[in-house]
């Protein structure tokens, strides 16, 4: 009996792997099928007669025989009959129910819309990866090893011709610099144009927040080419710029901490169109006029009357602390209290009277009390 021999282990394979040449750069081949640096020339359809060509008599009786049957086949007339369908009125049951409810398909709509979201996640981030590995490949052809990591990104028929390795190292950096800018470019358009419109953002400021924030760098603010602007100098365009940004947006917000009379605080926040906030110290003249300012203002804020000083009152410990579905909550508004309150008798165990007689000295403003409706 001969025992099975077992596969000879191999750390390294004798046949050279095939290397996937798809996904590197040729430059060998022609980029376009039809280059679009290369003119063309537009032929006609019909031959152009030649002087003394003698036709041949055979090739003119067949065009003519199929010049025939083409004005045969055209001539024929295809009788087509006309059927009419009688609208069918729909029966009051049928009107009721809708055959297409939208409802039967809120479901599958809902799951296909999240498994489009999570492909267009898994584009995003192997588009980003893709983008990061190109900018790594250009990092290291600026490199001193440029020449492996050219061998890795480009197919070279010759690495030993410094020529030939120059020109396809300027050329795979040219390309990869342009990949990289459409990347750029499309990114930057995917912000400004999203898919979704729940994800848009208006070409202004939607909430008045807003203006208060710095702007982003993506929108060009207040830009303008008036000619009202050309012959301002650099301080008055700022100038008028400002003025126009205030107007638009109603000038800045100063919030104060306290009243100047009633307390010796002198800052306040001052909040301006398209900047951040910032704290300012003030005098208590300042303060004054902003206060006053503040006043012919319309009010933003509604008041609310505060709530009445409640109190509560004692209870016997012997009574079951729990709620049944009876008990309320009831607010009860300040009274005097009564002038003889006498709590039942407590064991040893509960509190002692000298803290009772503690709690019975001036009443607790601010508790509530449980009173219990017992129907």
């Amino acid at each position: 009996m001969t025992m099975s021999r077992k596969p000879e282990r191999r750390l390294r394979p004798k046949t050279p792997v095939a290397v996937n040449q798809d996904e590197l750069f040729d430059f060998d081949k022609p980029e376009y099928e039809v280059s679009p640096y290369r003119k063309l020339n537009i032929l006609p359809r019909t031959a152009i007669p030649v002087l003394g060509y003698q036709p041949d008599e055979t090739r003119h009786t067949e065009n003519q025989e199929l010049a025939r049957k083409t004005l045969e086949s055209r001539g024929m007339t295809i009788e087509v009959e006309t059927h009419v369908l009688d609208a069918l009125e729909p029966s009051p049951s049928d009107r009721s129910s809708d055959p297409l409810a939208d409802e039967l398909y809120l479901t599958f709509h809902k799951k296909m819309q999240k498994q489009e979201n999570r492909m267009l996640n898994q584009d995003r981030l192997q588009s980003e990866g893709e983008a990061e590995r190109l900018k790594v490949i250009y990092e290291e052809l600026g490199s001193s090893n440029w020449v492996k990591s050219l061998t890795n990104t480009t197919i070279v028929k010759n690495p030993d011709d410094p020529h030939e390795l120059e020109l396809k190292r300027g050329l795979t950096k040219e390309a990869i610099d342009q990949m990289l800018e459409k990347f750029k470019d499309m990114k930057s358009r995917a912000m400004l144009l999203p898919r979704s419109g729940k994800h848009s953002r208006p070409l202004g400021v939607s909430r008045r927040i807003d203006a208060y924030k710095p702007p982003e760098n993506a929108f060009c603010i207040n830009a303008s080419s008036d000619e009202e602007e050309e012959l301002l100098t650099l301080s008055e365009l700022k100038k008028y710029r400002l003025e126009t940004r205030r107007k638009r947006y109603g000038g800045p917000v100063v919030i104060q901490f306290r009243k100047s009379q009633a307390t010796s605080f002198k800052y306040a926040i001052v909040a301006e169109p398209l900047q951040s906030a910032y704290i300012v110290k003030c005098s208590k003249e300042e303060k004054e006029i902003w206060s006053r300012e503040a006043e012919s203002l319309p009010a933003k804020i509604e008041h609310y009357a505060p709530f009445p000083k409640q109190y509560y009152s004692a209870k016997s410990a012997t009574r079951s602390t729990r709620q049944g579905p009876g008990d309320q909550l009831a607010f009860k508004a300040e009274a005097p209290l009564p002038t003889k309150n006498t709590p039942p008798k407590r064991s040893s165990s509960q509190f002692s009277p000298k803290k009772t007689r503690k709690r019975s000295k001036a009443p607790a403003y601010g508790h509530l009390d449980i009173v219990p409706s017992h129907r």
